[in-house]
């Protein structure tokens, strides 16, 4: 599967899935959580779903991504995929087993992408736009206890200055 043209940081924000007021015991039940969001095609697909769960669980193993104030950016790379994928998922009673800082993570930004020269360089880009967006006061206690998926989905669009795009379905 040939990559999509590059993209820029937030048109690929624009087309994140939205997984609000969820639980999860641990950062792997997390993990495996926001992947199956994105399993429906054409993001990702039922048969690369363990595949990804799989990749970022392994990259969390070997570094935490939990930044501390209740946030983790677990990410990973996929050969053969298409286009990067986002979900953003928030856990309002905490993962107890992922802190950083002794604070349980509240906020999960998942990023999924291509194995590619270019989406090493958009990884990077997601990963500066969302890490300014997560430090911006008041922003991750809002989101942690968003009331349902629409509503996180604007509230992080509008914090991002970005519009939203259906997702791909």
């Amino acid at each position: 599967m040939t990559p999509s043209p590059p993209k820029s940081p937030k048109s690929v924000l624009a087309t994140a899935r939205f997984a609000a007021r969820r639980t999860a015991s641990s950062a792997a039940d997390a993990i495996a959580l926001l992947v199956r969001e994105l399993g429906a095609p054409p993001m990702l697909g039922p048969a690369r779903v363990e595949e990804a769960v799989q990749r970022v669980s392994q990259r969390e193993a070997s570094m935490s991504t939990a930044l501390g104030g209740g946030v983790a950016i677990p990410h990973a790379f996929l050969e053969g995929l298409a286009d990067t994928l986002v979900v953003v998922g928030t856990f309002p009673a905490g993962v107890p087993d992922w802190a950083a800082d002794g604070m349980a993570v509240r906020l999960v930004i998942l990023l999924l992408a291509p194995e590619t020269a270019e989406s090493h360089s958009l990884h990077l880009g997601l990963l500066a736009e969302v890490a300014g967006a997560v430090l911006r006061p008041g922003n991750v206690d809002r989101w942690a206890v968003a009331p349902d998926d629409d509503a996180l989905a604007n509230d992080f669009s509008t914090a991002l200055k970005i519009p939203r795009s259906p997702p791909k379905t």
